[in-house]
């Protein structure tokens, strides 16, 4: 079998061959680039993970840390609340609404102690009127 090639069809073809050989190694050079970027992604993805747990960290303690203070103001307040009311015997609608709603925040900060004593002589008080 004898093949018959002119040159221009021999240029044309050496054309195509070298098109689609620059073509395999620039898509090829996007491809190395488009896995530099996903590893350039991944790493800062990484460090966002870690940076996040440890703002997630600081702000728990924050409000750990207020959870803490805002339980020390409603124990004051209500010992001071519940001490004088039972010393005077009685107690107005508004202090006891006002009484049971800090005790039940209070108790949901985990606070549970003498509050509790004198929060159950609190509720035993006859009402008085305004």
């Amino acid at each position: 079998m004898e093949l018959n090639l002119s040159i221009s069809t021999i240029l044309t073809l050496l054309g195509a061959f070298c098109t689609g050989v620059c073509t395999i190694f620039v898509w090829g050079g996007k491809f190395r680039l488009k896995q530099n970027e996903l590893q350039t992604f991944t790493k800062e993805m990484k460090e966002f993970k870690e940076e996040s747990r440890t703002f997630r960290n600081e702000i728990k303690q924050g409000i750990e840390i207020q959870a803490e203070g805002l339980q020390s103001v409603l124990r004051e307040n209500l010992l001071q609340i519940t001490r004088k009311h039972i010393r005077l015997g009685y107690v107005d609608d508004h202090t006891r609404e006002t009484v049971e709603r800090m005790y039940k925040a209070y108790h949901n900060l985990g606070g549970n102690d003498i509050i509790t004593g004198y929060y159950k002589q609190f509720v035993l008080l006859p009402p008085v009127d305004d």
